[in-house]
């Protein structure tokens, strides 16, 4: 038997979590899931909870296949990282999933991805951080 990769989910809420887990064990597949510490929405997050959020963008970057929503901004960010062309879930057209033409985000905007950044790394939304240019290119939008 060949040994297959585990799973690993990043979902905001527990419902999400669980039925991927389910329907990922169902199938045989290990499952590694991480925990939300706290709120992730960017109003009053706390040091742990903004360098929770960075972990799980860097543990899905090192992921070997990303299947992702597309209005996810972690998956967004980590398959920018990662330079690899994610599989876009895509539940609206009966479809399973479809491998993306580019590796680079396109759902969110510069401006969107360097506020992100910047409540990162705990500058807040009001922040004038200047990201290096690979970030910049990484996270820029078509």
């Amino acid at each position: 038997t060949v040994a297959r990769p585990p799973v690993f989910i990043a979902a905001d809420t527990e419902l999400a979590r669980r039925r991927a887990r389910t329907f990922f064990e169902q199938r045989g597949l290990e499952v590694i899931a991480s925990e939300p510490q706290g709120n992730r929405s960017g109003a009053g997050q706390s040091f742990g909870s903004r360098m929770a959020a960075l972990v799980d963008m860097l543990l899905l970057a090192s992921c070997s296949e990303l299947f992702v929503h597309e209005r996810s901004t972690f998956s967004s960010t980590a398959y920018g990282i990662a330079g690899r062309r994610p599989y876009m879930v895509a539940p609206w057209d009966g479809s399973n999933c479809k491998q993306q033409p580019s590796a680079e985000p396109c759902a969110h905007s510069v401006r969107t991805a360097r506020g992100l950044v910047s409540r990162l790394l705990g500058g807040g939304r009001s922040s004038n951080t200047t990201l290096p240019a690979s970030v910049s290119y990484q996270l820029k939008c078509n």
